[in-house]
Formats: C-alpha cells, sequence, structure tokens
C-alpha cells in the first residue's frame, strides 16, 4: 500500500492514504485516515478541510454494519465534526447543532460520560446564540445536573461556565459573576486547553464574561483588568480561534465601556484574524464594531450605517440571534444622528419585542432607555416629554432590580438632563447625585465623566 512504500508523504497526507484505502474497499482503515486528515487541518487551523474530512469519514461510517465500534467511531467524529463547524461556519450553524445533538445521543447510550460533557457544552452554545436561551438553559442544567452526579471537575468547569454566562444574558449578573468565579476554580491549564470538540479555552470565556458583568454591575476598573487578562491569556495560547473569541467579547466589553481607541484597534485586529482564518460570524462582528469606532468618531453616518446593517445581516445569515437586541439598539442610535427619529424607534421596538421572546434581558434596561432618546427626537419639542421620562424610569426599573449600575447611571443622567431642560434643575440635581455617588472606581470612564460635569453644570 501507499503507507508502506511513502511513509512521510501519508503522515503528512493522510488523505492521500485514506483515498486509497478507500478505492481498495477497506472501510475501516480509510475512515481512520480521513479522521487523521480531519485532525492534522484543525491543527493547521484550515478548518473547511477538517469538515470535508471528519464529514468523508462518516459518510464512510454509514455503510458499515451496526457496532459497538462504529458507534463510538461516529461518536468522536461527530464531536471533531461539531467543533470544525463551529469555528467554519459559526456558533449558530444548523450542521454544528446537528453534530452536537448526534453526539450527546451517541453519548447517552454508549455511557461515555467524558464525550456526553462535551456534547452536551457544544449543544448549549448552539441553543444559546440561536436566541433559544430557555431551552440552551435546560441543556446547561442537565451538565450541571451531570457534573454533580458524576463529581467530575471537568464538567463542574463547563456547568457552572454554562449556567453563568446563560444568567449574565438573562440579566442576573450576580449569579453569573458566582457561578463563572466557581467554574475557574475548577480550571487546570494542562488539562482545559483548547480541543478539537471544544475549540476555545475556558479560562479565557471565564475572564472575558466577568469583565462583561463587572463593567454592568458598575465595576468599571476591576473589568478592565478581567479584560485585559483575557485578552493576554489568549494571546500567549497562540490558538486563533481563542484569539478571536477573546477580541469578540472585548469588542462589546469596549464597546460599551465607549473606549473608541480600544474598540478601533480590538475591532481592527479581529476583522483580520477572522478574515485570515475564515471565522464568519467572527468576521461579521468585527465588521459592526470597526464601524461602530468610525460611528464614535462622527464618521460619515450614512455610510456607517450601511455598513452596520451590512455586517448585522452577515451575523444573522450564520443562524445566531443572540446580542441581536444589542446591535439594534446601536443602530437606532445611529440612525437618531441621522436624524431619523422614527426609524430608530422602529429598531427598538422590534429590539424590545426580542426580549420576551428570547428572554436575552442584559441589555434590556439600555433598550428602554435609547427609546426615551429616540422619543425626544421624533418630534418637534415638548410633544413626547412624558413618554421618553416614562420610558427612561422604566430603564431605571429594569437596572435597579438587575443591580446593573451602569444602565441606572446612564438612565438617570437622561433623566437628569430632561429634567434640566424643563428647568427643574434641583430635582434633576437631587436624582442624579446618589447614582453618581454610588462608583468608587473608573471615575474617568465616558459615562461618569458625562454624569460629573452634568451634575456640576446643575450646581450653578
Amino acid at each position: 500500500m501507499l503507507e508502506g512504500r511513502f511513509p512521510d508523504l501519508t503522515a503528512a497526507q493522510p488523505e492521500l492514504a485514506a483515498y486509497h484505502y478507500e478505492q481498495a474497499g477497506l472501510a475501516e482503515q480509510a475512515i481512520d485516515r480521513w479522521e487523521k486528515a480531519g485532525e492534522l487541518a484543525v491543527w493547521r487551523s484550515a478548518m473547511a478541510e477538517a469538515v470535508a474530512h471528519f464529514t468523508k469519514a462518516l459518510d464512510l461510517l454509514t455503510n458499515l454494519p451496526e457496532s459497538a465500534y462504529g458507534k463510538r467511531k461516529e461518536l468522536a467524529l461527530q464531536l471533531s465534526l461539531a467543533g470544525a463547524l463551529t469555528v467554519n461556519k459559526g456558533w449558530a450553524s444548523p450542521q454544528m447543532g446537528h453534530a452536537y445533538a448526534r453526539a450527546c445521543d451517541l453519548a447517552r447510550e454508549l455511557g461515555e460520560f467524558s464525550q456526553l460533557m462535551a456534547a452536551l457544552f457544544g449543544l448549549y452554545y448552539f441553543r444559546h446564540n440561536r436566541g433559544e436561551i430557555d431551552v440552551g438553559w435546560q441543556v446547561a442544567e442537565e451538565l450541571f445536573d451531570f457534573a454533580n452526579q458524576h463529581d467530575d471537575r471537568d464538567a463542574k468547569l463547563l456547568a457552572h461556565t454554562t449556567v453563568g454566562v446563560s444568567s449574565l444574558f438573562q440579566g442576573e449578573f450576580v449569579s453569573a459573576l458566582m457561578n463563572i468565579a466557581k467554574g475557574l476554580g475548577y480550571y487546570d491549564p494542562s488539562r482545559h486547553r483548547p480541543s478539537i470538540s471544544i475549540p476555545h479555552d475556558a479560562r479565557v470565556r471565564c475572564k472575558s464574561f466577568t469583565a462583561w458583568a463587572l463593567l454592568i454591575q458598575g465595576y468599571p476598573d476591576r473589568a478592565l483588568v478581567n479584560s485585559q487578562e483575557a485578552l493576554a491569556y489568549a494571546r500567549e495560547l497562540s490558538n486563533p480561534y481563542t484569539l478571536a473569541f477573546a477580541l469578540h467579547v472585548n469588542c462589546v466589553f469596549q464597546q460599551v465601556r465607549g473606549d473608541r481607541e480600544a474598540l478601533m484597534a480590538r475591532s481592527e485586529e479581529l476583522v483580520a484574524t477572522a478574515t485570515e482564518q475564515a471565522f464568519p460570524h467572527l468576521l461579521a462582528t468585527g465588521t459592526f464594531f470597526r464601524s461602530w469606532a468610525r460611528f464614535m468618531a462622527c464618521g460619515p453616518i450614512d455610510e456607517i450605517i450601511c455598513d452596520l446593517h451590512r455586517a448585522l445581516e452577515a451575523k444573522r445569515a450564520t443562524g445566531a440571534e443572540i446580542k441581536v437586541p444589542y446591535y439594534l439598539g446601536l443602530l437606532s442610535k445611529a440612525h437618531r444622528r441621522a436624524n431619523a427619529a422614527s426609524t430608530a424607534l422602529r429598531l427598538l421596538e422590534d429590539a424590545l419585542d426580542i426580549v420576551p421572546r428570547t428572554g436575552e434581558r442584559w441589555f434590556e434596561a439600555e433598550l428602554h432607555r435609547l427609546r426615551g432618546e429616540a422619543l425626544l427626537k421624533s418630534f418637534e419639542p415638548g410633544h413626547m416629554e412624558d413618554s421618553a421620562e416614562a420610558s427612561f424610569r422604566r430603564a431605571q426599573e429594569i437596572a435597579n432590580r438587575q443591580g446593573a449600575q451602569l444602565w441606572a447611571l446612564r438612565a438617570g443622567t437622561s433623566l437628569a438632563r430632561l429634567w434640566r431642560d424643563q428647568g427643574k434643575r434641583q430635582q434633576a440635581h437631587d436624582l442624579l447625585a446618589p447614582v453618581y455617588g454610588w462608583f468608587t472606581e473608573g471615575l474617568d470612564t465616558l459615562d461618569l465623566k458625562e454624569a460629573k460635569a452634568l451634575l456640576e453644570q446643575l450646581r450653578t
């Protein structure tokens, strides 16, 4: 055979041996070589090739008689295929979801607990990123029950992380931080590096989402430390997908924080990495945030709006619906600057319609605040002030219930500004002063500087 005559060639290109075994009717040997070819492609970050090789192995496997060997081989291949699809097609591609679901069924049937853990984790991310947060939560709970039942540290790492991320997106920030911290406590760098079936690093994931939650809770400096640690560790790993993931979450973080220079740097790097590595979901979000950095620099608004819409469409084309209310909220702000308040309001109504359907509530308070700002721009001065005030108060109510001090500050600033314009300067000051006074760090951030400037104005 070819392997005997050219061992170095077939070791470097196992797909050649796979093809020859297939032609010779030796299916099991061909399946093994296609699997090796897929693993080698993953190592080279050639994910489209990896998908093709793993798929070829699975196709051949269907022709073999049913057996325990065949099911175990299929389980391994489905997990590998799912991981490659996650990177190649995005976190919400139907093919990726099917592969993880099939792997779950096989792992349960075979009693392969470690592989069931990986399959459940992947299935959770599929459901979560399609905006099916309630279904994703059910998968996270199954993973949590599995971890406790088997007292498995690896499973506990993934279980607490999934519950933590679900809690964050549901606007339950205290629970999010508690579970993410517990998950991180089980992290072992020698065991938990990115793998074929779980392609991004757990510590990077935990630190990234910790930063996000702390920022919204009102701890900008602590949040920044965690964000910097996540990105630094992602760079140390030299894993392109983990780095792209870290850059993606860091873009959300920097946008919320209001740091235009950092957002431009991260988004440019994300676009370059996602383009080079062919990560479609991350390319779309990187493009969105790069355009938003231009918006923050007061670039050409019509061009920026077109770019933002195209980027969001590209993200949704991958099947991903998570964070869509957030992106629509940002789009509404861009349209408001372009004096298209009616379009801004329509986008916000679309976003607010999504919230109860998916349960994604981390940005809910901001959507109501942005609605209030759009209402003030939508008609002649004075015509929509009562409705705008109701939206600002609704934003305050949600933020206070969630313990989201950043959103409470923004809502308080918007309402205080409205009252100032109505001549109610003392009421405006008395409203905003305690909200601003709550903060003990991050006083140089954009939101706190704006609130401080308004308070100083209201004192004169």
